[in-house]
This record gives structure tokens, sequence and C-alpha cells, in this order.
């Protein structure tokens, strides 16, 4: 079976967020057919993008979206330390940076007698 492109795969994302009637370019199309070594009709090829481009518009790549989704996550996770820090001292504060750090990574366990 042979695999999508990623090209391909971009070139029919990218022309389905541009366009108002979105559909599958020719050489997603030609991928998708010679993935499946079958050969389908026009009206499949027409169900295929209104599945993808109008009901589960979610799952269309778009390269904006992504990007910042990624720079979301990577600002989320250089504060994420902070956080942790922010937390030991407002909720556990008899536990050390070192103990808190262990529990975070799980190289610890989180139960704390009390005493």
């Amino acid at each position: 079976m042979a695999a999508l492109t990623l090209a391909a795969v971009e070139d029919s994302d990218t022309a389905a967020i541009a366009a108002s009637s979105a559909t599958l370019t020719d050489a997603a199309w030609a991928e998708i057919c010679a993935a499946t070594e079958r050969t389908f009709d026009v009206e499949v090829r027409a169900f295929l993008s209104t599945v993808l481009f109008e009901e589960y518009p979610a799952f269309a790549y778009d390269r904006a979206r992504v990007a910042k989704a990624l720079r979301r996550a990577e600002r989320m996770l250089k504060h994420l330390d902070a956080f942790a820090e922010l937390y030991r001292q407002a909720r556990l504060s008899r536990l050390s940076r070192d103990q808190l750090q262990a529990m975070v990574t799980g190289r610890a366990d989180a139960f704390c007698p009390t005493m």
C-alpha cells in the first residue's frame, strides 16, 4: 500500500482552507486511490471532500492553527516550573523543591503522611 506524502496532504489542505467549496486536489486524490489500490468514482471523491472539509473541519490541516498551538504549548511548558514552585509554596510548603520535583517526575510517591 502506498503512503500519502506530506506534500500532497498539505497541498490538499491548503487548497481546502482557501476555497469556499473545498475538494481534494488531484494529487491528494491520486494518492488516496493508490493507497487503497482502488479507483473510485466522482461521487466518492465528493463525499470524502464533504466529510474532511465540511463535516469534520478540525481534521483539515491548518498550518497557522498548528503553529499557534505549538507556540502555546511551548509557552505553557516554559511556565510549568514556575507554576510548580508557586503550587509548592501555597499547598505543599513542607516539601522541598527536590521532593516536589521527584513527585512531579514520577520518581517518588505523592503520598505524604500527616505528622
